[in-house]
């Protein structure tokens, strides 16, 4: 049993790192296409993309209602105003509004019994203390933690979808 979990786990790791790859090369063809001198910039091309300190971290921070949060709380916070707004969602409703393709490997949201039997340390994968689980009204979910530059786009895309406006700010 010990040993099935740790190669589910080293197998969601080469997953993520294969997606990481393809997102790199994908941002790589990106940053090696020429600009055509109709008066856009490589600068105001990407003028809506995060910002990026010099050490390479990204550090874009987003607002919803009035609130200041960084990529990982921004989608705990999302989560939580949808369920507020929709009391009688189960997890399974919820997963689906927020499905696995958003995220990557880990999903948005997962039960709390799956996180757990899922990752021997889901405490770091997942926002999992007090005040931070979701209660459905059929299971207590975690929110997925693990929130890179770019599948929080994708994520804040459904956001909007779904009638939750996010700004991203400087």
């Amino acid at each position: 049993m010990q040993y099935e979990r740790v190669i589910l786990e080293l197998l969601e790791r080469v997953a993520r790192l294969e997606d990481e790859v393809a997102t790199l090369k994908e941002s790589a063809s990106l940053s090696n296409e020429s600009f055509d001198g109709e008066g856009v910039s490589p600068e105001s091309r990407f003028a809506d993309e995060p910002r990026m300190i010099t050490n390479g971290r990204d550090t874009t921070k987003y607002m919803l209602d009035g609130k200041h949060y960084g990529k990982g709380r921004l989608v705990l916070a999302v989560v939580q105003k949808y369920v507020t707004e929709h009391p009688g969602i189960t997890a399974e409703e919820l997963m689906s509004k927020f499905d696995k393709s958003l995220q990557g490997s880990l999903g948005v949201i997962r039960t709390l019994n799956n996180a757990m039997m899922s990752y021997a340390e889901y405490e770091r994968r997942f926002f999992a203390a007090d005040g931070e689980t979701i209660r459905t009204t059929s299971d207590v979910c975690v929110v997925c933690s693990q929130w890179g530059i770019f599948n929080i786009k994708r994520f804040i895309t459904r956001a909007k979808q779904l009638g939750i406006d996010v700004t991203v700010i400087e």
